[in-house]
């Protein structure tokens, strides 16, 4: 689900704050420029990028989201929750069954 329209300099914002960029800068700076590119790369003049999530039962992901005229085109996966419960409960996040 969509719910909020964003800039790509405040998702970028976001996901590189200032205390980020100033305790490890050539990391910060390497993965901004990276994540930067890769996302203008796959955008074209009126595409905009939404915030989105899906949940499902316990959990939830969600990322951002490329959507050009009223579609969503390229998602991207930036947050998977609760990674914390899954851990505490010793659940595998992926479950690998045998032939």
């Amino acid at each position: 689900m969509l719910y909020k329209q964003l800039t790509l300099e405040e998702h970028l914002a976001a996901q590189y704050p200032p205390l980020l960029r100033e305790r490890y800068p050539e990391q910060a700076s390497r993965d901004y420029e990276a994540e930067r590119a890769q996302i203008t790369a796959t955008m074209l003049p009126g595409d905009t990028l939404s915030l989105w999530k899906r949940a499902e039962g316990w959990y939830e992901v969600g990322g951002i989201a490329l959507v050009r005229e009223g579609a969503v085109i390229h998602a991207w996966v930036i947050w998977a929750w609760p990674r914390e419960i899954v851990r505490s409960h010793r659940v595998p996040l992926i479950r690998f069954l045998p032939p």
